[in-house]
């Protein structure tokens, strides 16, 4: 009998180093600054892109795109900058067909090598298109 009481004894003193070791650990971890990471990061780029939407007169739909990082016709060369960074190159020299200016942005993914065109006229996005692929019976 005394044996089971002291089993019983050593078994509950367990449990409480362990219960205190436990509510210790996760204490420290409350009281941790936060890691300068994403949270951090995408909060301070959402008031930042606040500012910048409100002096600029966005609308809730483009500041919205801007934030999730896309990009959409009728945007201008700010909105496009903020979203998908500067380009990889720039060709000015791009016209219509009816013999208007454009600019003609180029980005190329670092994943995965795929090239995007942002057309440009007037400062406005008026086309995106990925690069042209040659046909099926191009060599």
């Amino acid at each position: 009998m005394l044996t089971a009481l002291i089993v019983v004894f050593i078994a509950l003193l367990l449990m409480l180093i362990v219960a205190r070791a436990f509510r210790s650990r996760r204490q420290a971890a409350r009281s941790r600054p936060e890691p300068a990471g994403q949270r951090h990061y995408y909060d301070e780029r959402r008031t930042q892109l606040a500012v910048i939407a409100r002096q600029q007169g966005w609308t809730e739909a483009a500041y919205d795109c801007v934030l999730r990082g896309e990009i959409g016709v009728g945007m201008n060369q700010d909105m496009v900058l903020l979203a998908w960074g500067g380009p990889s190159g720039v060709d000015r020299r791009a016209t219509t067909a009816n013999g208007g200016k454009v600019e003609r942005w180029l980005y190329r993914s670092p994943q995965d090598g795929a090239t995007q065109y942002v057309w440009f006229a007037g400062g406005r996005v008026v086309r995106i298109e990925p690069e042209a692929l040659p046909g099926p019976g191009a060599r």
